[in-house]
């Protein structure tokens, strides 16, 4: 715990935030990924257009 005291201690919050940020690969998403958010989306607007009509 004294180490990572320590640690942020003697960095600025920029130094922190671009320590973070380093470390964290940000991967594009796969034309899988955007198929399945697209057939997700799909499927949530399209219950919702059963909802409305059953009310």
């Amino acid at each position: 715990m004294a180490v990572a005291k320590s640690f942020i201690c003697r960095r600025t919050p920029q130094e922190l935030t671009a320590i973070v940020a380093d470390m964290v690969e940000v991967e594009p998403p796969t034309l899988q990924d955007i198929i399945d958010q697209l057939d997700a989306n799909m499927a949530r607007q399209f219950q919702r257009m059963l909802d409305s009509q059953r009310d």
